[in-house]
């Protein structure tokens, strides 16, 4: 359904039925109160109305999640580390030589988070990029993630894979705090099935 859409999509009281039905129902089943919903439309709820929508707009039909972002390549990682704001930060080293940088100036990217849903070595993420019109992203465009959404990663764990031989840059949550990490990277790292590895597609010349 196209945007201009959106104003006819609120007018139908089906589907407003339907969505409230279906949230005062989610929030039932976990344990919330009507006290829970009321705050929602109250000034402080707003944030959490705005989490919500955007949850709606980034998510993809395969549970993977996909977002446009606006990255600047000249910016050091020390800064968009800083623009952050993580809670906890344990890098190695967040140099050039660790982490090349290949691009420059700024630019629009598509970032899309991919679940493939079990255990997973490197040598098959690096196997997965160039197919289906997708990159590796590099740790900038990340970190920009985490600087846009920086609830995300209280989800799950999202990893930015480096070259064979050089760092990954990794964004997760503990204890309602949000990490940022680097690790060294070799085809035959295991990582869990929680874990989202980002990629960008590809614009097509």
């Amino acid at each position: 359904m196209a945007k201009k859409d959106i104003d006819g999509l609120i007018g139908g009281m089906g589907v407003a039925t339907s969505l409230i039905s279906s949230l005062l129902e989610e929030v039932k089943r976990i344990g919330g109160t009507a006290e829970d919903v009321h705050r929602l439309v109250k000034p402080e709820g707003r944030q959490t109305i705005t989490e919500m929508a955007k949850l709606v707009v980034f998510s993809s039909i395969d549970g993977n999640i996909k977002i446009k972002l606006d990255v600047n390549y000249d910016q050091s990682l020390i800064e968009a580390v800083k623009e952050g704001k993580y809670d906890d930060c344990f890098t190695y080293d967040l140099s050039l030589k660790n982490f090349p940088n290949h691009q420059s100036g700024q630019k629009e990217v598509e970032l899309v988070l991919f679940c493939f849903g079990r255990q997973v070595y490197s040598k098959e993420v690096y196997e997965f990029e160039g197919k289906h019109g997708f990159r590796i992203a590099t740790p900038r465009e990340l970190l920009k993630l985490g600087a846009r959404l920086p609830k995300l990663q209280l989800r799950f764990p999202m990893v930015a894979l480096g070259p064979v031989g050089r760092h990954s840059l990794l964004l997760y949550g503990c204890n309602n705090r949000r990490g940022l990490s680097t690790t060294s990277d070799s085809p035959g790292v295991l990582w869990n099935g929680n874990y989202r590895f980002a990629f960008v597609r590809e614009k097509k010349q």
